[in-house]
């Protein structure tokens, strides 16, 4: 059986951008935390995928994995992602893996930790999500090869 995706309307580029950001985020950290294979795609609706074998068995994991987006998408609109639809949608994800009702995920610990940890990740590797970020845009997808180069130059640049 064919899956059809039924695309919204287009979006501009800044659209395009934001969600380029958003996936970046979610692929730097994924690779930062042991990620071995990582693809990002972003579609003309501005929605995207990142997927990686980064393991999310545990609740921490998940939700920095989950928060990287939207807080990277923060940090390029210069905004407050917090309650963000893109940051509702990631954690809907956790919730379903971890079976834990959204409203009850506020309320652990592990919750306010990821944010803190997510938040200094991103910010301590903005150049490499910028880069990232700048090459997903260009292409629309990026593969793990990719992904990797355009990592490991970032990081021999900032040392």
């Amino acid at each position: 059986m064919k899956m059809r995706h039924v695309l919204g309307p287009k979006a501009s580029a800044y659209q395009l951008r934001i969600a380029s950001h958003h996936e970046a985020g979610h692929a730097v950290y994924a690779v930062l935390s042991g990620a071995t294979q990582c693809s990002a795609i972003i579609r003309p609706d501005s929605s995207g995928l990142c997927t990686s074998n980064l393991s999310e068995s545990d609740l921490f994991t998940s939700l920095a994995y989950s928060l990287a987006g939207p807080i990277a998408e923060g940090y390029f609109t210069q905004t407050d992602t917090t309650d963000s639809e893109s940051w509702n949608g990631d954690l809907l994800t956790v919730t379903r893996l971890h079976g834990i009702t959204h409203a009850g995920i506020r309320k652990r610990q592990e919750y306010y930790s990821a944010i803190r940890h997510t938040k200094e990740v991103v910010s301590s590797h903005w150049r490499i999500i910028t880069e990232l970020a700048s090459t997903l845009f260009h292409q629309r997808e990026i593969s793990g090869n990719e992904i990797f180069s355009v990592f490991n130059q970032q990081r021999r640049q900032q040392a």
